[in-house]
């Protein structure tokens, strides 16, 4: 199911991408990024009784094996709006790097390791940005949007950091994958 959940976010925002820069004019990047912004969000809106039907079936599924695991799991909370579902999406698209810290006492070192991954991550995308923010401003804004989307997502429906720290890794391949492409095609055509 995630496999299916992060290739179809992956090929969703290729679209989106090749709709936001086929036609690319500087000046109309924002006003078309924010347009598509408040289109998915009347679109998901709409249908948010089957979204949430799904996210929280999947995520009641997950809390359940995360509980046999770790019996001390906080009691499990429905996402029961819309604004919910936006608010723990835009919570855990952060928290997503700082999740490691948290239950430091289990797996001490496994959790250790997660945090210095992480921080080894944070430092790239700090370099990253650094660096080339300016050259691709947009493109960089956009497949940021990206990766903060997918860690909200697997943040909010695992409950094992170590889950979320396998399934970072297409995630964060693939925003630094475009973010290089990005980069060698704004060169190329400097």
């Amino acid at each position: 199911l995630i496999k299916v959940v992060n290739g179809l976010l992956l090929i969703g925002f290729y679209i989106i991408y090749k709709f936001l820069f086929s036609t690319y004019r500087k000046e109309n990047f924002k006003k078309n990024y924010i347009f598509l912004i408040l289109i998915s969000l009347i679109v998901i809106y709409f249908f948010s009784g089957e979204i949430l039907e799904a996210i929280n079936y999947h995520l009641f599924n997950f809390y359940e094996e995360a509980r046999v695991e770790d019996s001390t799991l906080s009691s499990f909370n429905y996402i029961n709006s819309f604004s919910h579902l936006v608010y723990a999406l835009i919570v855990n698209s952060f928290a997503a790097f700082f999740a490691p810290l948290f239950d430091l006492n289990k797996n001490l070192i496994l959790r250790l390791m997660l945090v210095i991954e992480n921080i080894i991550f944070i430092y790239v995308l700090l370099n990253l940005y650094k660096n080339y923010y300016k050259k691709i401003e947009d493109r960089f804004i956009f497949w940021f949007s990206y990766l903060l989307l997918n860690y909200g997502i697997y943040n909010l429906l695992f409950f094992n950091p170590g889950t979320l720290g396998r399934y970072k890794y297409p995630i964060t391949f693939a925003f630094i994958f475009a973010i290089l492409c990005e980069i060698k095609k704004k060169n190329k055509n400097d």
